[in-house]
């Protein structure tokens, strides 16, 4: 255990020790970072430390000129008054003088305010009065401010939470509702196959199988836009085959109900433009949807127009405007709010769809809203600058030709679920795909050692290893193959891309797609069409 050095206060006289002790005292007290002050019974500052000048700007000189009612803000001279009268209730008693621990308001010299923590404690003399008041300040702004942030964090995290336990409950219905109707036309189906139940089964089950994918891209499309990672892929696309596919895709919705859906494109546009093409469908599916969930009879009209006249400059742009109208009278109050409404708040898929477009719009350097009058149908629109084409479109073939193409081409399906799995290989082998299949990317590497093969489908996600692994070891492995491999994902979002090609795949799509966007894929990389 060490032992205790001595002390160079040793063969000191009293003075000298005197001395050395004020010395140390004044030099602790002048270099605190906390103002230690001295105040007189009557409320008369008699001494500042130098840490005054940063607290409020102020010289120790200047601040002991300053009486309380300029040192402290009203309200907090009413405390310090309060703390004297306690002083001198027990000045006539022999209860011991309180200390005080509690928080003042100051004024710098520029007039503006802060917060401070004071401790105070009173000097008495042996008779019991009042000598002196000593007290530390320390100025406490920082820490309520970071206390506040820190509340206004936890207040917003509530806040998300009780969205998020109004927005599940939402979700869920709408997902079950169409995915029991699934199940009770395939089991309905499977009780029956002799009956007519089976031989239906694709026409029902589709609509409501797109159905459940437009949920599900709801849903990826709000993340990816809540984190404002979501980028345009702009290319050269006909407007007309937009709102074709628009229409194609809303139409099962509708097929059993006296209901025209009407395209309507104004002389004056320009339908040749460079835009992206999934998100301009996506903001404007999101409006025929929520209309053809509500119009019973008589017309959807989907319309484009101009907004403003273009600029006469060299990179000419048209701000058009996409519309959407049905004559359900479906006008409800809030839908002011739920337009413009950011999707952590709304309350209804419908909603979320629309809010969604609100952000597609707005990426397109557009605005969405809305025209309508009380017991009337609205007409749902959002506009986007778009520039006209620069590049000639590529049409797509026909599937006569495709299927001559695909026929004979050999791909290696590498999936781990089984089902998903069976189900890929039998739409590819009806395409005229030759098909081998792999359950991890180890399988995978050694089938590739066995045969040749035209593409790989490769799952991301899976055990022993996973598709990202599998793909850097076959361009390691097979350096000079330029074998094509789409990924497959159910747990990736679209700006993903650009990682997946770095490791060396050459696309990728996201679970849930639907049968042609798989075959668009692999057309693509197999160089047997291109695509728009």
């Amino acid at each position: 255990m060490p032992q205790p050095q001595q002390s160079n206060l040793q063969g000191l006289t009293i003075e000298q020790r005197s001395v050395i002790s004020e010395q140390s005292h004044r030099l602790i007290v002048e270099n605190a970072r906390d103002v230690i002050w001295s105040m007189s019974p009557t409320g008369q500052i008699t001494y500042q430390s130098s840490a005054i000048e940063k607290l409020r700007g102020l010289t120790p000189e200047e601040a002991l000129l300053k009486p309380l009612h300029k040192i402290v803000t009203p309200p907090s001279l009413n405390e310090v008054l309060d703390y004297f009268g306690r002083l001198e209730i027990a000045a006539g008693t022999e209860q011991p003088s309180p200390n005080c621990l509690g928080y003042l308001e100051y004024y710098r010299k520029d007039g503006t305010t802060f917060w401070t923590e004071v401790v105070a404690f009173p000097l008495i003399d042996d008779k019991g009065n009042l000598v002196e008041i000593i007290g530390i300040t320390r100025d406490i702004d920082e820490r309520l401010l970071s206390e506040s942030r820190l509340k206004d964090a936890y207040a917003i995290a509530g806040q998300a939470n009780h969205t998020k336990s109004r927005f599940l409950p939402h979700i869920t219905h709408k997902i079950r509702t169409p995915l029991l109707t699934l199940l009770s036309l395939i089991q309905a189906a499977s009780d029956k196959p002799e009956s007519n139940g089976q031989q239906d089964l694709p026409a029902n089950t589709r609509p409501i199988g797109q159905l459940l994918i437009d949920i599900v891209n709801n849903l990826l499309e709000l993340s990816r836009t809540q984190q404002q990672q979501l980028k345009l892929r702009c290319k050269a696309i006909d407007l007309t085959e937009v709102l074709n596919q628009v229409r194609d895709l809303t139409a099962p919705m509708i097929t059993d109900r006296s209901v025209h859906f009407d395209l309507c494109i104004e002389p004056d546009v320009i339908t040749h433009v460079n835009a992206d093409p999934t998100q301009l469908i996506h903001a404007l599916l999101n409006l025929t949807i929520d209309a053809a969930k509500v119009t019973t009879e008589g017309q959807i009209t989907v319309k484009v127009c101009k907004e403003l006249e273009p600029k006469l400059e060299k990179d000419e742009r048209a701000l058009l405007r996409f519309s959407v109208l049905d004559t359900s009278p479906r006008f409800d109050p809030c839908l002011s709010r739920n337009v413009l409404a950011d999707p952590q708040v709304v309350d209804t898929t419908a909603d979320i769809g629309l809010a969604i477009t609100r952000r597609l719009a707005k990426l397109m350097d557009g605005t969405v809203g809305y025209d309508a009058r009380p017991g009337c149908s609205a007409t749902f629109w959002f506009t986007c600058d778009l520039r006209p084409q620069t590049s000639p479109i590529v049409q797509e073939i026909t599937r006569t030709s495709q299927d001559a193409l695909l026929k004979g081409k050999s791909v290696l399906l590498v999936e781990d679920y089984s089902p998903l799995r069976k189900a890929i290989r039998r739409t590819l082998t009806e395409l005229g795909f030759l098909v081998n299949e792999a359950e991890n990317g180890a399988q995978a590497l050694q089938k590739l050692y066995d045969s040749r093969y035209d593409l790989i489908l490769m799952d991301i996600g899976m055990p022993i290893m996973n598709g990202r692994e599998c793909t850097q070891q076959i361009r390691k492995k097979f350096a000079k193959s330029t074998l094509p491999i789409i990924g497959l994902t159910a747990a990736g979002f679209e700006q993903d891309r650009d990682d997946l090609i770095a490791i060396g795949m050459n696309d990728f799509l996201l679970k849930p797609f639907l049968v042609e966007d798989l075959v668009r894929a692999m057309l693509q990389q197999l160089d047997l069409c291109k695509y728009p």
